[in-house]
């Protein structure tokens, strides 16, 4: 393909070299690192090329999809309020996780890392930088949500008062205990291992963003969905379902964290709180259960620090697990990315599939 075409294109990272080095790691990717890349780059909003986010089917209107959505979220990237100035060293960036900036002295190319199905992909939505030129890294990507809190800043679970299905109806989930039973996606009725809480202050959501709930509006979702308001962690993760997430990620149904569904409309946040009480529900594999009527995932310890779960409550939960939280196994779907999860909102026309992804089995 040829450089300097105007175009939204994509490229292996393993086609890439950081300061010399081939596929080096991502986390190497640093302010003035030089940067450069080889071989072939494919063209996604284009006729003669094809999508490799997903299934290698759909090929026009898949490229389209995906090339509209990429390039909605990355033209704020030069926004006429980030070039009237150079951001400093030391300054915190607003871009979407995943995004970072190369130059070759002349103009600034904005790249985009995504997770393939066979492996990292870069994707350039404002123009292709020369080929085999040596690049410079003038903003690395903004450090992964899990490591731009602490430990004790982030939470997966639901707030006080969510009624789950269970065999026997719906039931709120601070009633349910270690071996009670509930309704799973995949797997009917399961039983719970392990169930914690943890209460936050009013003074402590003041001062912890990260901790603030979203909320869920009821039938914001479409299809009367959810039954009532619901309020979850910003972390918590819903279940999405769609042609959208299919033709991107090889798979239709995927999981994403309240907190990059939020638009302020059918996901907003929670408003002013004297206090929260978050309650998790262990399964014996991560599992998909429904709350307040909308397909959501049970407490994924795997994906939390251990210092995330009170000192009262460690001890039954590391028993409930049998050892090590990492050998509790994988999630129920794919998890997305901040980043992935914008393309998946943004659609061919920005307003994306969001609400229609929502789909809760009755």
């Amino acid at each position: 393909m040829k450089t300097g075409a105007a175009g939204i294109f994509v490229m292996a990272w393993s086609q890439t070299r950081l300061d010399g080095l081939r596929d080096a790691p991502r986390d190497a990717l640093r302010r003035g690192a030089e940067w450069s890349w080889t071989g072939e780059a494919l063209r996604l909003d284009g006729p003669g090329a094809v999508l490799p986010l997903g299934d290698p089917l759909g090929a026009a209107d898949a490229r389209a999809r995906a090339g509209a959505a990429v390039r909605a979220l990355l033209r704020r990237v030069d926004a006429p309020s980030r070039a009237a100035r150079p951001r400093m060293p030391d300054e915190a960036g607003d871009d979407p996780e995943g995004v970072f900036r190369v130059t070759d002295g002349r103009r600034v190319f904005p790249a985009a890392l995504i997770e393939g199905r066979r492996g990292p992909l870069v994707v350039f939505a404002e123009g292709l930088p020369p080929r085999g030129a040596p690049l410079w890294v003038v903003d690395p990507p903004q450090r992964r949500r899990a490591a731009l809190h602490g430990a004790e800043d982030r939470v997966i679970c639901f707030a006080r008062g969510t009624r789950i299905a269970t065999p026997r109806g719906p039931v709120a989930i601070e009633v349910l205990r270690p071996g009670d039973r509930v309704l799973t996606h995949d797997d009917g009725p399961a039983e719970v291992l392990w169930a914690g809480h943890r209460a936050v202050t009013g003074a402590r959501l003041l001062a912890m963003p990260a901790l603030r709930p979203l909320r869920l509006r009821a039938s914001g979702l479409g299809d009367g969905l959810p039954e009532a308001d619901l309020l979850v962690s910003p972390d918590h993760a819903m279940l999405m379902r769609g042609a959208e997430a299919r033709a991107l990620f090889g798979t239709p149904e995927v999981l994403v964290a309240a907190a990059d569904l939020r638009d302020d409309d059918a996901v907003t946040g929670a408003g002013p709180l004297h206090s929260v009480v978050y309650h998790h529900i262990l399964l014996p594999p991560h599992g998909i259960v429904w709350a307040n009527g909308v397909a959501s995932e049970s407490f994924d310890p795997a994906r939390l620090p251990a210092q995330a779960v009170p000192r009262d409550q460690a001890a039954s939960l590391a028993r409930a697990l049998g050892g090590d939280a990492a050998n509790y196994g994988p999630p129920a779907r794919r998890v997305l990315d901040p980043f992935e999860a914008a393309i998946l909102r943004a659609g061919p026309t920005g307003a994306g599939p969001g609400r229609r992804a929502f789909r809760a089995a009755r």
